[in-house]
Parts: structure tokens; sequence; C-alpha cells
């Protein structure tokens, strides 16, 4: 077995939090993007733009309970949020509300990670914000679920899941 140490210094340790991926996929041209940069026209900081992206998703999108019951049964094996797609439906479930979340933010220039795991609820997903130089957890899942918009950046983050 063949290995070999590298060394790698990061011009910027937050680019991964900004990038389009397979789960967090957008562009400046398409709806996401598009939608991301109309909610955020006007708006100069970042924790504005949080709150704009934050409460279209909480007033705007519906869990998906008929595809959340299919994944715990087993009928969904495999899965990877369609964030254009999620946004046309104008539903989903944590993992897709979660990666529209991340897509909005990063096309922003905001670095978001969407985060998967277990909470009291069962198995989730969340997101992480960077905001003044730390992570802040935001659930935009519980903020849907809740029609809950929020007035400030404070009343969109959540506690860290235990």
């Amino acid at each position: 077995m063949l290995s070999k140490q590298l060394s790698v210094t990061l011009k910027d340790a937050l680019a991964l939090y900004l990038a389009s991926t397979c789960e967090i996929t957008f562009s400046k041209d398409d709806a996401i993007g598009k939608k991301a940069a109309e909610l955020c026209a006007d708006l100069t900081d970042r924790e504005s733009k949080i709150l704009a992206i934050y409460n279209f998703i909480a007033a705007s999108f519906q869990y998906d309970d008929v595809f959340a019951d299919a994944v715990r049964r087993g009928a969904v094996k495999n899965y990877t949020p369609d964030t254009n797609g999620a946004l046309e439906a104008g539903k989903g479930v944590c993992y897709d509300l979660s990666a529209v979340f991340a897509a909005m933010c990063r096309s922003q220039g905001i670095p978001c990670a969407l985060v998967k795991g277990y909470t009291e609820g069962g198995y989730h997903a969340w997101n992480l914000i960077r905001v003044n130089d730390a992570w802040a957890a935001v659930d935009v899942t519980a903020a849907t679920v809740q029609r809950t918009c929020a007035k400030s950046l404070s009343d969109c983050l959540a506690a860290l899941p235990a």
C-alpha cells in the first residue's frame, strides 16, 4: 500500500462553505441563485441576508410528511436533495430545507454548512452559518413546521443538537 504525506495551505479556509456541491447546488443563473439575489437585493450585511433567506423558507415551504414517512419506512434508500426542485415544489424534508438554505446563503457569499446527525427527534439535518467569526446553528425545518418568522438574527439561531 502506497501513501504520501502532503502539506496543504488554503488561501481561504471557508471556501468549501461557499461552493456549489452535489448536496448544495446553485449558480447565479439558476432559480436558487436568482431567488436569493432577489431576497437580498437591497441588503448589505450578512445578518440581514441570513434573516431574509430564513424567513423566506419559513414562510414559503411545507414539510413533506409523505416523503419523510417513505424515508422512515425504508422505501427510499438513497437520496440527495435537488435544491432547485425543492424551491419549485415549495416542500421538502429537513435535508431539502437545509440544502436550500445553504445554497441560498452560499450564493450570497455567506459561509454555510449542511449538518446531518441525530437529535432527540431522530435523524435530522440542519445548518451551521458563519457569523462574527464563529459557527452558529440554524434549523430552518423547525421554522417551517412552526411557521415562525424571525425578527432578528438571534431568532434564527438554534441550540446545537445534543
